[in-house]
């Protein structure tokens, strides 16, 4: 949900003045300088800095600023007030009602407004003792828009010189004549000053070294952090390359940290730009002090008072100010005169109507009025009146049949809402029953089981003693074909030469042989039936297979069809949401509920927070939205009281799956220290997350912080470097998470790792996306594809029930089969036992000892038939228990698989019980916005009605004004004559269309309608306006009739009453003017006082390093300045104070003037600052005094960067540390202070 925006006050704009181009001081803040009764601010009541805020913070910010942006700012509120009283005015109020340009925030902290007075020199030493205690941190970079390297090629008297700037001081040191200067002059001429801005030259040219063609600067600036001027086109550094020609042209370049150019199309604009965006002014006389400057100054020679006095109003911005009032009071006397001219303007209007009420007068009645022109007037308004009653009585139609018709379909549809939200519940009742009895039945299953696992046991026993039946009796046939074989020897020694045994034998063996036919033809039927049982089985179990298989394809097509409709309501939410990030997260209706109750909240609400956060890079979206998926529909509010009406209009849209957080808005941002962060060159993903909103910025990324730890979070460019975080601690051992750009996450927890792949978070359903477009052409592909992936699947279920229809017949078939082999397996087994029944008849023998034999083969052989047949009863109960055994592991089978299909049944019906439930809330909330649409319409239908009875009461007027004119009846008279003027006047034109081309005459029924059609309002306007030209032909010796004469002077007359106002208003604006021109004088005063103890404080803590008493006195009528100084004051009160400098030694003198310098200094902003020969008069004591307070100024201001260049070694520099870290009890490391030597350029 968007935030409100906070509104800013318009201020005045700094505008440079001539060519030369002025940076804006930065301001403190306007607690910190609140004036005082007679304008001046006490020093000593200004505010410490707050608790954890170091005296020297980052934040770079100036007394004089802050005074300024109080003036600008009431003086702009009263021009805003003037110019929306007087938007006609534009061109008068352009100069004076600018927006103020923003002053760049170069770091986190804040300054405080100024370091103390005349009289505040212990609160400054207790501030630095505070300091000291601190410690002092060196930086290794440089800030945005300090100067790294300045490179020149035949400049002046360098062929080819560069030089490498330190990030906090670097000392330049070089005899004179080896090019310090020139170099200062190259860093000019390349941040835009012009040539005799450098005050070395008149043009370029002499720039370029004596015999070259051109000379090369190349200045290149640091441009890191939050500050930096487009990272995405230069990078962490910029280069402003200059070519200078001998011929005179030159040429401005711009190039990336690799050293290509940049294409941007205009260069200089771009520069200029970046030179504003980093408040860095080449021109400004303390950002760059010049070796003539310096020397200027420094020496003392002449009185330099203007000039120091034109360096502090140019320096801050108080000139600026002053020329801006001044064309102030210009536009003021410019408004007044404009005022004297609208009064002549008016007297001359008013000589026009005097003039035309006497030309009303003198005119005559040119000619009766015609007939014609008096019913046309008269139907004209009745006209009027029948149209008018005609939209009235459309309106009633309306009001009265479809908007009562509209409502009752509403109705209709909230009774049909009931009816199924009644079926829904009588659903869910009845989901609810089946899942009751599904527990009973799997309770009832559950000793079913317990049963079934009994029998199977059973049956094991029992084909275990089928199985030893078995054995024994196939042993004891066994024993019987022993002793058969031992009878048939017998029988075979008794039949030789006897016939009779002999055919008594074969009788014997060729019944046996019948009997053994039997058997195997009945072997072989069982053999059939067998194969016919596991044909029916294979069959049944295919069957089962594909009843299975359909039952599933069924659910893939009702989850395709479920996921097919989700994905269409979603696709429908994108659309309607019209681009807007909130249709990817379902929150459009929640979020309009929020606008439309917005004043019951006590903080507006963040959310949903995946619409506010964005990715610096989209490779890292999908890696985001891995980590955030949770919390990406979630959202925050401040208070209890919110979070109970959010989650109120939660219920109302039927916004689900998200939660409400409290978080307190006015925490500040979460302090992150830097060894929290992944290291090994690994970004956290807290670096690529961007919340646009500026309100809502702090307490969305707090919450992230704190619940994601997103700066512990490491990016991994491929998934080896994720396990290298995890496995080989490569970012540290404190990380121990990471994420790839595919969303693959790597954890580390304990002594565990590993790897989780997110396959729903891909580049094609990622809602981090910039582009919703995109999202909702990817999502229209997915429901392409699941259309057809379900037409797919219907097909299959076609095929599916076709091929389970023709198994069904094949198992029909089999079983048939299987009857008719029982049939013939029952006829052959009792043939084959009447044939063991049946003895063949043999002869009897005369051998009592071979009848005996041939008794007992009888008697074996019917005991082997009963033994063959007690095996094969034997066979087929061990076979009926193994079938037995088998059929209960079956039962025990599907009683197992029914009771998972009883159980996942059960689940189906719980998901089934679940989606009716969601259902209803789906129904729920339709009802309530058909009860809103329904509550929409009736109050649609009753501003319809008032809209009606306003359209009526607009005839009664009309009706009312038309009978001013003429009665109704009257006015239908006039009607209907105009009606046969028009309908002649088409007739006629009907006569000549005929005569001339032959046209046949329209049906009278077409000719009455079109006559209808031209009795309007409009077409009787310009009937009449054709008669009003016919009498204009009699009426023109007077010039004009009285109606238009009146019509003149009714025009008139509103003109002059419009300029009366418009002169009231002028009149007005101009007083305001005049008023806010001296309230922008008064404040102009109050800052200049304001400045002035600020540059006199910090002048007077510089002198007091000496032990010297000083201060700055001010004369701008003359527009002078003098530094008042009493050598060691502090010591001897008695001195008297020296403000002619030249009666002070030339290092005293040069200390004062660097003292000054130094004070002024301080109201500017520039990231840099440059002094040539600030030394250049002063003894060695001086030297290293002022060298201690330069470099104690420079760690005070450690966010400065500074360049000092002198004639002198070295040695005072080293001195001069060694006495302040003495002084300050603080340590200030050599690498703070870069010392370059420069040669004597050769030719």
């Amino acid at each position: 949900m968007p935030l409100g925006t906070t509104n800013s006050t318009a201020m005045f704009a700094d505008k440079p003045t001539g060519n030369k181009r002025q940076r804006p001081i930065k301001a403190e803040p306007a607690a910190s300088l609140q004036p005082s009764d007679d304008g001046n601010v006490p020093l000593e009541e200004q505010p410490q800095p707050r608790p954890g805020q170091t005296a020297h913070s980052s934040k770079r910010k100036s007394a004089g600023r802050a005074a300024a942006a109080a003036a600008q700012q009431a003086a702009g509120d009263d021009e805003m007030e003037v110019q929306q009283e007087q938007q006609q005015e534009e061109a008068l109020m352009r100069n004076d009602a600018e927006a103020e340009r923003p002053a760049k925030r170069r770091a986190a902290g804040e300054e405080p407004a100024a370091d103390g007075a005349a009289a505040a020199g212990v609160a400054v030493g207790a501030t630095n003792a505070a300091r000291g205690n601190q410690g002092f941190v060196v930086r290794e970079r440089a800030l945005a828009g300090h100067l790294e390297r300045i490179r020149v090629e035949n400049f002046m008297c360098h062929s080819n010189f560069e030089l490498e700037l330190g990030p906090h001081v670097t000392l330049v040191s070089g005899t004179n004549g080896s090019g310090k200067s020139a170099v200062i002059q190259a860093l000019q001429v390349c941040l835009g000053a012009s040539a005799r801005e450098t005050s070395r030259a008149r043009s370029f040219t002499a720039f370029v070294k004596e015999g070259c063609s051109e000379a090369r600067v190349c200045v290149t600036l640091c441009n890191v952090g939050d500050d930096a001027f487009l990272p995405h086109l230069f990078g962490e550094r910029i280069t402003v390359e200059r070519v200078i020609k001998a011929a005179g042209a030159s040429t401005t370049s711009l190039l990336d940290a690799r050293g290509k150019k940049v294409p941007v199309d205009k260069p200089r604009d771009t520069l200029f730009a970046m030179l504003e965006h980093f408040c860095i002014d080449a021109t400004n006389p303390l950002t760059i002090i010049t070796q003539d400057k310096a020397r200027q100054f420094l020496g003392g020679d002449k009185d330099t008072s203007r000039e120091k006095y034109d360096i502090f109003m140019e320096a801050t911005l108080l000139q600026r100010q002053l020329e801006e009032n001044n064309r102030a009071g210009e536009e003021l006397a410019a408004s007044s005169t404009r005022l004297v001219e609208s009064a002549a303007f008016i007297k001359s209007l008013e000589d026009a109507q005097a003039s035309l009420q006497a030309k009303l007068q003198r005119l005559t009645d040119a000619d009766k009025m015609v007939e014609q022109r008096d019913f046309l007037e008269q139907a004209m308004g009745w006209a009027s009146v029948r149209e008018l009653e005609a939209v009235a009585a459309r309106c009633g139609d309306v009001a009265e049949v479809h908007g009562p018709q509209l409502v009752e379909l509403y109705t209709r549809a909230l009774e049909q809402l009931a009816a199924s939200k009644a079926e829904l519940q009588e659903r869910a009742k009845e989901h609810e029953e089946v899942v009751a009895r599904n527990k009973a039945v799997l309770d009832s299953h559950r000793a079913n089981v317990q049963n079934l696992l009994k029998e199977v046991r059973k049956t094991t026993d029992a084909q275990a003693r089928e199985a030893r039946n078995r054995t024994a009796a196939k042993n004891n046939l066994v024993a019987l074909q022993r002793n058969q074989a031992e009878v048939n020897a017998k029988l075979t020694e008794a039949s030789t030469g006897n016939e009779k045994v002999a055919a008594a034998r074969r009788l014997m063996e060729e019944h046996q042989q019948k009997i053994t036919a039997k058997k195997v033809e009945e072997e072989r039927a069982k053999a059939m039936a067998d194969d016919v049982v596991k044909l029916v089985d294979e069959l049944k179990a295919q069957e089962h297979g594909m009843e299975v298989d359909e039952a599933r394809g069924r659910s893939r097509i009702l989850s395709s069809e479920q996921a097919l409709r989700g994905g269409r309501e979603e696709l429908r939410g994108l659309e309607a949401a019209n681009g807007n990030r909130l249709g990817a997260f379902g929150a459009v209706r929640l979020c309009e509920l929020v606008t439309e109750n917005m004043h019951h909240f006590q903080r507006p609400p963040i959310g949903p927070i995946g619409a506010y956060i964005n990715v610096t890079d989209g490779r890292w979206a999908v890696a985001a939205q891995t980590i955030l998926n949770f919390c990406l529909r979630d959202f925050i509010v401040s208070c209890g009281a919110d979070a109970v009406l959010l989650n109120q209009l939660m219920s109302a849209a039927n916004y689900g799956r998200a939660c409400t957080i409290t978080v307190n808005y006015d925490d500040p941002p979460h302090g992150i220290p830097p060894a929290t962060h992944p290291g090994g060159g690994y970004a956290a993903l807290l670096d690529v997350l961007v919340v646009k909103d500026e309100l809502a910025r702090v307490p969305l990324l707090n919450y992230l912080v704190d619940k994601f730890s997103v700066e512990r979070v490491a990016l991994a460019e491929t998934e080896s470097q994720g396990r290298a975080v995890v496995y080989g601690d490569s970012a540290g051992p404190h990380v121990t998470l990471a994420v790839d750009q595919g969303g693959a996450t790597f954890h580390r927890k304990g002594g565990l790792t590993w790897v989780k792949r997110d396959q729903s978070n891909n580049a094609r359903n990622c809602l981090l996306k910039a582009d919703v477009s995109d999202m909702a052409a990817s999502m229209r592909a997915d429901l392409e594809a699941e259309e057809a992936q379900l037409g797919a699947l219907r097909q299959e279920l076609v095929e599916l029930v076709a091929q389970r229809a023709a198994k069904r017949a094949e198992i029909v078939a089999a079983q048939q089969r299987w009857h008719q082999i029982q049939v013939l397996k029952t006829r052959l087994a009792t043939e084959c036992r009447r044939l063991e029944q049946t003895m063949p008849s043999v002869p009897e023998v005369e051998d009592e000892e071979q009848q005996v034999v041939m008794t007992q083969l009888q008697s074996i052989h019917l005991e082997i038939a009963d033994s063959q047949r007690t095996l094969l009863l034997a066979q087929e109960a061990l076979d009926i228990a193994e079938k037995e055994s088998k059929a209960a592991n079956d039962r025990v089978k599907e009683a197992e698989r029914t009771f998972q299909e009883v159980l996942d049944d059960s689940a189906a019906k719980e998901d089934a019980k679940a989606e009716v439930e969601a259902r209803l809330k789906e129904l729920e909330a339709m009802r309530s916005r058909y009860k809103a649409d329904r509550a929409g319409a009736v109050s649609r239908l009753a501003a319809l009605k008032a809209a009606l009875n306003k359209a009526c009461e607009r005839v009664q007027a009309t009706v009312a004004a038309a009978e001013q004119v003429c009665s109704r009846e009257e006015g239908e008279a006039a009607l209907a004559r105009a009606r046969e003027l028009v309908e002649e006047r088409m007739r006629a034109v009907m006569a000549r269309a005929k005569e001339r081309q032959g046209q046949a005459d329209l049906p009278d029924e077409q000719l009455q309608r079109a006559v209808d059609m031209k009795i309007n309002p409009r077409d009787l306007m310009s009937r009449l306006a054709l008669v009003n030209k016919a009498i204009e032909k009699v009426e023109q010796e007077a010039g004009a009739d009285k109606e238009q004469l009146r019509i003149k002077l009714a025009d008139l007359g509103r003109q002059l009453a419009l300029k009366r106002v418009h002169h009231a208003r002028v009149s007005k604006t101009t007083a305001m003017l005049a008023a806010s021109m001296q309230r922008r004088q008064q404040l102009y005063l109050r800052m200049l006082g304001l400045v002035q103890q600020y540059v006199n404080a910090k002048f007077s803590m510089f002198q007091g390093r000496r032990r010297n008493l000083g201060f700055v006195r001010w004369d701008h009528e003359h527009r002078k300045l003098q530094l008042h100084v009493k050598i060691k004051g502090k010591d001897d009160p008695s001195q008297p104070y020296v403000h002619d400098l030249k009666q002070m030694s030339g290092g005293e003198r040069s200390f004062t003037t660097v003292a000054f310098l130094l004070a002024v200094g301080a109201n500017t902003e520039n990231p840099f600052r440059v002094m040539d020969e600030y030394d250049v008069f002063m003894d060695a004591y001086n030297r290293r005094v002022a060298t201690e307070s330069l470099l104690e100024c420079c760690r005070d201001q450690a966010e400065h960067q500074f360049i000092f260049l002198t004639p002198n070694d070295l040695a005072t520099v080293e001195a001069a540390r060694q006495a302040l870290i003495t002084r300050t009890k603080m340590d200030m490391p050599p690498s703070f202070i870069k010392t370059v030597l420069i040669r004597p350029a050769r030719g």
